[in-house]
């Protein structure tokens, strides 16, 4: 998902080849706190509910039995994958790094949305592997979790709506983390002709879409483009005012993308990396598992350009949230 978080990914170590470090720095993380666009596919009907106390917490015991309405809520239908509350569950393991438990709950509703037919269902949990499987660099699974997802987009008539362009999106992030460029830029054109159109889109959308698709611009060598699309995301997010550890990613890929493009020109890459500092280190920025997620990314990029005592600190913090949680 920008470190390369969106996609903030795994990040190999900092002693590997600077396009290794870099390669997974993205917006998509899978535990990032969820836009409302993000998850979207799931039925009009299937309402969030309450999570009840009783729900079980163990591994691979999911708290609702498949097929069957949510006890005590009348608004999940039945014969459907219950998303918002698969989503919930699914933000519990990565609030603490699960990321074993994650995988197991999502294969459970995967398995249940295909014995359902319930292709909404499916592809909302195809949608979150595909973002799993980044972070967990697990490039077979992400890929095929990324097609099938896109198939069902198409199949499903929603390949011109927001929410569809919103998959596309993850989708091609998944593709780029694992090496297939040009299709993924073909992906993101796509979203960003839906995004265009939509009303629905807002600032941190487009931003995400200006950062992940910048990753593949500067894969293919196209600097001046993938300059001008970091510096939109970093535009459309500091006039938000909500995202700060996002636009701390975009300047970390800048930086990344400044060495890249002229391995002397240390100066603007200083200049990037204290810029994203500045808002990694934001009074406006929640200590969250995202914040966590975000720092982690982050820490191997400022090691791979020798800012130690900052790498080490964004590590420090990113372990204390997991351990407090």
């Amino acid at each position: 998902m920008l470190c390369k978080p969106e996609s903030l990914g795994a990040f190999p170590s900092s002693e590997k080849a600077l396009s290794e470090t870099k390669r997974e720095f993205s917006y998509l993380s899978p535990n990032a706190s969820p836009e409302p666009s993000l998850r979207s596919v799931s039925s009009p009907s299937s309402e969030r509910g309450p999570i009840r106390t009783e729900d079980k917490e163990e591994r691979g015991n999911p708290p609702y039995e498949a097929g069957a309405a949510c006890r005590g809520c009348s608004k999940e239908p039945t014969g459907r994958v219950p998303v918002p509350r698969v989503i919930e569950k699914l933000d519990r393991f990565f609030a603490v790094n699960d990321l074993s438990g994650a995988e197991a709950l999502l294969d459970y509703w995967e398995a249940e949305g295909r014995a359902l037919g319930d292709e909404r269902g499916l592809l909302a949990i195809l949608n979150e592997k595909a973002g799993l499987y980044r972070r967990t660099e697990n490039a077979g699974k992400g890929l095929a979790a990324a097609r099938e997802a896109c198939s069902l987009v198409e199949a499903l008539g929603i390949d011109r709506s927001f929410s569809g362009g919103t998959i596309l999106l993850n989708a091609a992030t998944t593709m780029k983390a694992f090496g297939e460029v040009r299709g993924a830029l073909t992906l993101y054109e796509r979203a960003k002709e839906i995004y265009d159109l939509s009303s629905a889109s807002g600032r941190y959308e487009d931003a995400t879409l200006c950062n992940n698709m910048a990753s593949a611009c500067e894969a293919l060598s196209d600097y001046v483009r993938a300059e001008a699309l970091y510096r939109e995301a970093i535009a459309l997010l500091e006039k938000e005012g909500r995202h700060d550890g996002e636009i701390a990613v975009s300047y970390v890929n800048l930086a990344h993308l400044c060495i890249e493009r002229d391995p002397s020109d240390k100066e603007t890459v200083d200049r990037a990396l204290s810029r994203a500092w500045e808002f990694l280190t934001s009074d406006r920025q929640p200590h969250d598992a995202n914040y966590a997620f975000i720092c982690s990314k982050c820490a191997p990029s400022y090691a791979f350009f020798g800012w130690e005592d900052e790498a080490n600190a964004l590590s420090e913090v990113a372990k204390e949230i997991y351990e407090r949680s």
